[in-house]
């Protein structure tokens, strides 16, 4: 069995909230199972909705040399209109603090309740063996910092 945890904060009274992204890795060799019916279902279910048919959530180690990972951000925006966010990563390393950009591409945008869900893929091929804070930001197109959200992740 595999623990996760993630935190959906409050809406902010302006601007962008984003909740914790959930990684997702190529589904190989492993199945998801999804018990409960419509009814048990938890509201942030809708929100963290991937294709189970292809991916799973990344709960524990990501193999060394693993082409790409996917991310699903959610993001709650209170305010005026909403412009399109240019999202970049950084692997922090949590032994020598040493931060490495890493690319991303956003993949699609939707939106599910009340966020707007951002999928973006991240190329981790080059990564080394380490435990890592990954940091996602958000900022506008003038490159203006509009917000940001983390995870932990293990290459091994």
């Amino acid at each position: 069995m595999a623990y996760a945890r993630a935190a959906v904060r409050a809406k902010a009274a302006s601007g962008w909230n984003f909740a914790s992204p959930l990684l997702l890795a190529s589904k190989s060799g492993s199945a998801y199972i999804d018990i409960g019916t419509k009814r048990d279902t938890a509201p942030w279910m809708d929100t963290y909705s991937f294709e189970k048919t292809v991916y799973l959530p990344l709960i524990g180690e990501l193999p060394q040399g693993t082409a790409a990972i996917r991310a699903l951000i959610p993001g709650s925006y209170a305010g005026g209109g909403i412009e399109p966010l240019v999202f970049s990563a950084v692997l922090v390393d949590s032994a020598t603090g040493k931060q490495v950009r890493i690319p991303l591409s956003v993949i699609d945008r939707s939106t599910k309740s009340d966020y707007h869900v951002h999928l973006v893929e991240l190329s981790t091929s080059a990564v080394p063996s380490g435990r890592y804070l990954l940091y996602f930001y958000a900022e506008d197109g003038a490159a203006k910092p509009l917000g940001h959200t983390q995870t932990s992740l293990t290459i091994k």
